[in-house]
C-alpha cells in the first residue's frame, strides 16, 4: 500500500525548482487602461465644417475707357 503523504507529493514530482518573482522595477506602475484614455480633442466627433472664411469683396472689374 502507498501511504497518502506519498501520493500527495507525486503530483509535485520531480521537485521544482521555486521560479523566483520578477523584480518589481520590471512590472507596470500602473496597469494599461482599457479602452486608452480618449485625446482631448475627438476627430469623429468635430464637425466636418469648415471654418467661414472672411468675406472678401470681389476685386473691382477695371474701367476701360
Amino acid at each position: 500500500m502507498v501511504p497518502r503523504a506519498a501520493t500527495c507529493r507525486a503530483a509535485s514530482w520531480p521537485p521544482q525548482p521555486e521560479i523566483p518573482a520578477p523584480p518589481p522595477e520590471l512590472e507596470p506602475e500602473t496597469p494599461p487602461e482599457f479602452p486608452p484614455p480618449l485625446p482631448e480633442t475627438q476627430p469623429e466627433l468635430a464637425p466636418e465644417i469648415p471654418p467661414p472664411l472672411p468675406e472678401v469683396p470681389p476685386p473691382p472689374e477695371p474701367e476701360f475707357p
